[in-house]
């Protein structure tokens, strides 16, 4: 409110950042991230950010039913590869592809 400027180290301690870039790494660090969203669950990740971006004119019932949705196409695409990796101790490999679980398998379908 009263529009004082704030140091990295101060934006950094009130958790109003994420990153901090040494001075002249900007670039590389903003690079970097991308490289590790765009490596990640893409459709998660959109699906979160279109929910912060609609949670300001939600109203409580409507953000929870959002969310249930999103859960439900999270756990049917990217979520079955990312327990796999982490039971296997790999990388996951995210395709945002629907995965059905086949009834006498187990397996997904794709």
């Amino acid at each position: 409110m009263l529009g004082e400027m704030l140091g990295t180290d101060d934006v950094d301690q009130l958790g109003l950042v994420s990153h901090v870039a040494a001075p002249g790494a900007a670039l590389s660090t903003a690079l970097e991230l991308a490289h590790r969203l765009a490596d990640g669950p893409t459709l998660a990740i959109t699906q979160s950010a279109r929910l912060l971006e609609r949670g300001v004119t939600r109203t409580l019932a409507e953000a929870l039913d959002d969310e249930a949705r999103v859960q439900a196409v999270n756990f049917a695409t990217d979520a079955p590869a990312a327990v796999a990796a982490f039971r296997d101790k790999t990388a996951p490999t995210f395709t945002g592809d629907w995965q059905v679980p086949q009834a006498d398998s187990g397996e997904p379908v794709r």
